[in-house]
């Protein structure tokens, strides 16, 4: 392959964010996809998709995406053994070992299977990343972690799960697999296009009612307290700081609400603890906020303290958009602004390991929700609200210095974070797993002889083989049953009933020549019917002929030595 590149595994959920409930995977989803088409290397992009229609919504976004020519084709998800042309499949989350169990069906060594963290506080995500100690994940597939911090914590899930192991079957698993930093992307070019025009900063600051000498501080986000960051260390530091300074200062959140309730609930605090900073709240999604808004503002502010962040693409939209950031000491928050040189780094403070047990278990056990969960947590983490409010005072004192930092911000964005760059750290990437495929003689997981591919999950007639009297055999001996009449077939084929998993077998004018045949020669056993066909195509007449069984157009000649042949038929 010239050009390293992936088959993009396809669910639209992953990448659209025009719903009414915009979450940050999806932007990042979108983000990812956009960067590829235009940026990627390779003028070919891959589609791994269940139906044509899908892949043809894929299309649809491929060309509102891509600003040249790309060929797209489609790999059926029916086929992934095709998957060995690209060599890697990529899959937008971290759920990884349902691939890599399919992929054992087939051969391991024939593509690589990549993932990318977002949330991992979920028991969802947090079991898929546990399952990858025991799936067959090979030295050549990755999980892409988006900060360190992000790749500390699945390294401690997986030392967690790997001590349970040692303790149940006597053996320590390691996970072989790469597991390397790679932030996500931002468009630049969307950012600095409405950051940078004039009208857009005084037509937005007219639509707020913001004077010319209003401060403009902005949040982006869901308004969500309990699973983004929780307003009210916000809104106290700005308090202070606006007394402090005596600056009119406004705060704009440019987000969207799950509840009416919650909507309240957020007026109600900033109207009770900010007096002196006017709250504003804009729809985020909205087109026009999400292009103008980083124009009409002065700060941007994000006090995460949330397990469910794990990166923060916002505060990187900001320094984009060369606005100066305030950002608690968080998560991926830490690595991407440079405390005092993009904008200021708020130190937290949080519980010790062993306080929240008893929550996780209640968690895991599905006794309370996800909310209270990440809520509960949030509850327990403290910012630094001196440290904040001193970081505002100075930037409210000083244009210079917003300036400043604002601008360092945005070269940082370009240097590091922009799509351009990131592409090329994917490229780079799905290269080195490619390589690595190239150098490894053999898979560590290669299925042994006809042992299960999956054994969570086998072939249910090896697994209910004892439910049948008869298991068909190389040495039965088929003959026409009473349904082969022309009027019969017809009727049969027209049904829904009877035409349920059409494509697990063989097609319409293979089955007629089958029939012809039978009828010629009074019979056929099933080993000579099968001879016919190659032998990657076995598994399909089995089911054909099952089916034609099934339906009396053929029957077992119980007379004819039905078990005289080659002993039981291997599935």
């Amino acid at each position: 392959m010239a050009d390293a590149t992936a088959a993009i595994f396809f669910r639209r959920d992953g990448f659209d964010t025009h719903g009414t409930r915009l979450l940050g995977r999806q932007a990042a989803g979108e983000g990812f996809l956009k960067g590829l088409l235009q940026h990627g290397a390779s003028p070919d992009v891959y589609c791994y998709a269940p139906t044509r229609a899908a892949f043809d919504d894929f299309c649809g976004l491929a060309r509102a995406f891509a600003r040249g020519p790309r060929q797209v084709r489609w790999i059926p998800e029916t086929t992934p053994a095709a998957l060995s042309t690209v060599g890697v499949l990529y899959r937008g989350d971290c759920v990884l070992d349902p691939l890599l169990w399919q992929r054992r069906h087939h051969d391991p060594r024939a593509y690589a299977v990549c993932g990318v963290t977002h949330t991992i506080a979920s028991q969802t995500t947090q079991r898929a990343i546990s399952e990858l100690l025991v799936a067959p994940a090979e030295p050549w597939d990755a999980l892409i972690c988006t900060s360190r911090s992000v790749r500390a914590a699945v390294g401690r899930i997986h030392e967690g799960f790997a001590d349970y192991l040692e303790q149940r079957v006597g053996a320590k698993p390691t996970l072989e697999m790469l597991l390397p930093v790679i932030p996500l992307g931002v468009d630049l070019d969307r950012i600095a296009r409405g950051a940078a025009a004039p009208e857009a900063r005084a037509r937005m600051r007219a639509e707020l009612g913001l004077a010319a000498d209003d401060l403009a501080v902005l949040f982006v986000g869901r308004l969500v307290f309990y699973a983004k960051a929780h307003p009210v260390p916000l809104y106290l530091a700005l308090e202070r700081a606006a007394e402090r300074t005596g600056k009119r200062v406004v705060l704009v959140h440019a987000g969207w609400f799950e509840t009416a309730e919650e909507e309240a609930e957020y007026r109600a605090a900033a109207g009770a603890l900010c007096s002196r900073v006017r709250p504003v709240f804009l729809d985020g999604r909205r087109p026009d906020v999400q292009r103008d808004v980083w124009a009409a503002s002065d700060v941007f502010a994000s006090l995460s303290d949330n397990i469910q962040e794990s990166f923060g693409l916002t505060p990187i939209e900001a320094m984009g958009a060369g606005l100066p950031v305030v950002v608690s000491d968080w998560d991926g928050y830490r690595e991407s602004v440079r405390d005092g040189v993009d904008g200021f780094c708020i130190p937290t403070i949080g519980p010790p390991a062993g306080v929240f047990g008893e929550l996780a278990s209640s968690y895991g056990a599905d006794t309370i929700a996800y909310g209270a969960y990440v809520g509960d947590t949030t509850m327990a983490t403290a910012v630094d609200l001196a440290a904040c409010e001193e970081a505002f005072v100075r930037l409210f004192e000083s244009p210079e210095l917003r300036l400043r930092l604002g601008e360092s911000g945005r070269r940082r964005a370009e240097e590091t974070y922009d799509w351009r760059v990131v592409i090329r750290a994917y490229e780079a990437l799905w290269t080195e797993q490619n390589a690595i495929r190239a150098a490894h003689g053999e898979a560590r997981f290669a299925r042994r002889g006809d042992t299960p591919a999956s054994p969570r999950l086998d072939d249910p007639f090896r697994v209910f083989r004892d439910f049948a009297t008869h298991t068909l055999d190389d040495g039965d001996r088929l003959v026409l049953g009473p349904s082969t009449s022309v009027e019969r077939l017809a009727t049969i084929r027209s049904l829904r009933l009877t035409s349920f998993g059409l494509e697990q077998r063989a097609p319409a004018e293979q089955v007629a020549a089958l029939l012809a045949e039978v009828q010629t020669r009074g019979g056929v056993r099933v080993g000579e019917a099968l001879g016919r066909h190659p032998p990657e195509a076995r598994q399909t007449w089995l089911r054909t002929l099952l089916y034609l069984l099934k339906l009396d157009v053929l029957r077992r000649d119980a007379s004819g030595g039905g078990g005289g042949g080659g002993g039981p038929i291997g599935l």
